[in-house]
């Protein structure tokens, strides 16, 4: 939270992309099982790099001050006890009860199961509406994968929420927009007020996926 305070969030993106890198590098050597981040033990992996991108994306959802009013309090509460000591499973019930009904399987797909994405965007165009700006449509599939230990993957349903950002010919960041995902594929429909040269899905990487190459197009060519 500081480095987004001091960088802001386009500059988060930068670092959420090496945590992504670091973790799936690290789940494509593990030998004996991959744990889901609430079973964590001695997998940095896990518990440096997902960490990383869980949280963050759990205080995009349900607000920074939440998360740290969660945190302060269960920390009040445990600090300098005896046994039973402090569980992750505790946490996480705190952080359930935190998060709001429109988020209804954030806290399990980030902290209680392996969650995995393979999105992206087949399709777009980009047309000039006079006095107004640009109208693109974006047609977008998105698939949700549930993870064992070994890596066996499962395809669940999506209820899930994802950003698309477009951005000008230089690489500036025009507008975003955070998107209902039930279905896919998917038809985005975003206005802009200056040309834009690209779509991104998932710009700000809160979502894991291992091929992103398909997550970006290009606009108004």
């Amino acid at each position: 939270m500081v480095m987004k305070q001091v960088y802001g969030v386009d500059r988060m993106a930068r670092f959420l992309k090496y945590e992504t890198h670091q973790y799936l590098e690290g789940r494509g050597k593990e030998k004996y099982g991959e744990p889901a981040l609430i079973e964590v033990e001695y997998e940095p992996y896990v518990f440096y790099h997902r960490a990383s991108i869980a949280f963050y994306a759990l205080q995009d959802a349900i607000g920074e001050a939440s998360v740290n009013r969660v945190l302060r309090d269960y920390l009040r509460q445990v600090a300098y006890q005896s046994p039973p000591y402090a569980t992750a499973g505790e946490l996480v019930d705190r952080l359930r009860d935190a998060t709001p009904a429109g988020y209804p399987n954030l806290i399990e797909d980030l902290f209680e199961t392996i969650t995995l994405y393979d999105n992206r965007i087949v399709d777009g165009s980009c047309k000039a509406v006079p006095g107004k700006g640009y109208d693109v449509t974006l047609r977008l599939e998105l698939q949700k994968l549930k993870a064992d230990a070994q890596g066996e993957e499962t395809p669940v349903d999506l209820a899930d929420t994802v950003d698309v950002a477009l951005y000008n010919s230089g690489d500036r960041l025009l507008m975003s927009s955070r998107i209902d995902a039930a279905q896919s594929p998917l038809d985005a429909h975003l206005m802009v007020s200056e040309r834009p040269a690209k779509a991104v899905l998932d710009p700000w990487y809160k979502l894991v996926e291992r091929h992103r190459e398909d997550n970006d197009y290009a606009l108004c060519k």
